[in-house]
């Protein structure tokens, strides 16, 4: 005896009934049984979760429009006009040093291997126009002192940032 053409010696733990097999008569309109499952299939960028940061990366790499709007939004974010001031104008000869300073900083980028202003923008930027959670960059102080002068901006790998629910310390 068989059950949905297997032998039964297959089935001795759980036998399946007997099912007859679907007939179809002439004019009946219906659909073949054998037939009917249900697959989902959904692109890799519908589901952010499950997709590396380097899939992204290549997607975004992949389509040209996108590379060039990329370049674009760069070139423009690094053509900015910046320089560093004081807050109270007064005070300008008085941290004349600590401008020069800081305006260095940004343009040459510190003590982290010369990763200057262009360098940085063209990295974070990247990583926030390709990855869904964006980009970050960690600021480096003197002697580790929360208070220190900082030293050094290096920019993080977007795809190992995760978000928080705190709102003093936002993303990990």
């Amino acid at each position: 005896m068989t059950t949905q053409g297997f032998p039964s010696s297959q089935n001795t733990l759980n036998p399946l009934p007997e099912i007859p097999t679907p007939t179809k008569e002439a004019g009946q309109r219906s659909v073949d049984t054998g037939d009917i499952f249900f697959s989902r299939f959904t692109t890799p960028w519908a589901r952010p979760d499950v997709v590396s940061a380097d899939m992204w990366r290549k997607f975004v790499m992949l389509q040209p429009i996108a590379v060039d709007c990329k370049e674009s939004l760069q070139a423009s974010v690094i053509g900015f006009d910046w320089s560093v001031t004081a807050r109270d104008s007064e005070k300008r000869d008085e941290l004349k040093s600590v401008i020069k300073y800081y305006t260095r900083l940004i343009d040459k980028g510190g003590d982290y291997f010369d990763f200057g202003y262009e360098g940085l923008i063209e990295r974070v930027l990247s990583d926030f126009l390709d990855i869904p959670f964006g980009a970050g960059a960690e600021i480096g102080r003197k002697k580790n002192n929360p208070s220190g002068r900082v030293v050094w901006v290096k920019p993080i790998d977007g795809a190992t940032l995760y978000p928080t629910l705190n709102r003093e310390v936002p993303v990990v």
